[in-house]
């Protein structure tokens, strides 16, 4: 069995499309969507053993769905396919969550932290100069020592 959308908004009319195969040529076949069980009615397979159905899934709660399309001749000829009805808000807020943080063209969001690397720079330079300051210092007292004996 194959489903046209696994994931559809809930409230949007939306027409989903179940397709069956593996019936007989001429075989009645029922459909229904669980969860809340929805009688999709009857098709009957053609000469490939095939059926469809169609439905609205405007109707539909937010949550895991499934259609069930059974042979009423043979029960054992029966396919389930499953698909998701997801809440407005959960493609909405991803969105506008975008739209706000970024710049809408794949890069990351200013954080602030933009100018540091000159002043991690200048801060490396004064450590440098510092140490060689008191390298300097160091190399000057032991000449005085040195001198002195």
């Amino acid at each position: 069995m194959t489903i046209d959308k696994s994931v559809v908004t809930v409230g949007e009319d939306t027409v989903l499309t179940v397709t069956g195969h593996g019936f007989k040529a001429g075989e009645v076949v029922s459909g229904t969507v669980h969860s809340v069980p929805m009688d999709l009615g009857v098709q009957t397979a053609d000469a490939n053993g095939q059926v469809v159905f169609t439905f609205n899934s405007k109707d539909l709660e937010v949550g895991a769905h499934s259609v069930t399309l059974t042979s009423t001749t043979d029960a054992t000829r029966t396919g389930t396919v499953g698909f998701t009805v997801i809440p407005v808000a959960a493609t909405a807020s991803a969105s506008s969550s975008a739209a706000a943080t970024g710049t809408g063209d794949g890069s990351l969001p200013d954080t602030g932290a933009n100018g540091v690397l000159p002043l991690l720079a200048g801060g490396a330079v004064i450590l440098l100069l510092g140490a060689v300051m008191i390298g300097a210092a160091a190399s000057r007292k032991r000449r005085k020592i040195t001198a002195e004996r």
